[in-house]
């Protein structure tokens, strides 16, 4: 196979693998050829070699397993973060539990929460003083038993102490949503706010997503508001590869222009 300039040679190497990979000649699972194959087929030296297949590793096409080599990674099921995740009503399946479902992926949670007084971000949010107390609860979420999302949660214990909710994850309503779990103790979220953003993932999200660091991440900040009280806010933190934003907008009919 030839090799041309000006693309560097590295990049060369990486189109041709990732065009084996969309085509199909590899597949999910599949072993990528060995270095020393691609070095006397593309008549390069092997750290040349190297450096293209971290290229693919970065993009998230191939998984490197050390002792064994490098492949094609199998192309899992996204989730769908939707705009009609929060919902009141007979069913009161946690958004992530729904999703997962809908994926048809085993979901499992894991959390753990703490009193804590609320940082300036957080209050703000929240709009309660700075220092008042709070829970936050840090959850790892796990689809097929891979970590998919992280997220960091905090309610105002103002409004929950003394009461049902006050330990979310624990009680008669700890598995269900906000959404159910806030009705249950006579406070009725009226709306969700999110707001979604791309980033590179910091070190500790990468290791706790098990994510490579060139693999963005959705960052999703979220508050339930009811009326004009905001009741719980958080910080998600979700694999761009295992995720897509999925919105349905309604179109309302009126007179023609």
């Amino acid at each position: 196979m030839d090799i041309t300039p000006p693309q560097a040679r590295y990049e060369q190497v990486a189109d041709r693998l990732r065009q084996m990979i969309t085509d199909g000649e590899l597949r999910p699972g599949d072993p990528l050829p060995s270095e020393t194959y691609l070095s006397e087929q593309f008549n390069l030296s092997r750290p040349t070699i190297n450096k293209a297949v971290r290229v693919l590793v970065t993009e998230g096409l191939v998984l490197v397993e050390h002792g064994r080599g490098s492949f094609v990674k199998t192309r899992r099921p996204l989730l769908r973060l939707s705009t009609e995740r929060y919902r009141r009503g007979v069913d009161i399946t946690p958004p992530f539990m729904a999703e997962a479902a809908a994926a048809n992926v085993e979901s499992t949670v894991s959390h753990d929460t703490e009193k804590a007084d609320a940082p300036e971000s957080v209050a703000h949010r929240l709009r309660i003083e700075p220092g008042a107390p709070v829970s936050r609860t840090r959850y790892t979420f796990y689809a097929d038993g891979e970590p998919v999302q992280l997220s960091v949660q905090w309610e105002s214990l103002t409004l929950t102490r003394g009461t049902a909710i006050e330990v979310p994850e624990q009680g008669p309503v700890g598995r269900d949503g906000v959404v159910a779990r806030f009705d249950h103790i006579g406070i009725h979220v009226t709306h969700v706010h999110e707001s979604v953003s791309a980033r590179m993932p910091t070190p500790v999200e990468a290791r706790e997503l098990q994510v490579t660091a060139g693999t963005p991440v959705f960052h999703i900040t979220r508050t339930h508001w009811a009326g004009e009280t905001p009741v719980e806010t958080a910080d998600i933190t979700a694999s761009t590869d295992r995720y897509a934003i999925e919105h349905t907008q309604q179109v309302p009919l009126g007179e023609p222009a």
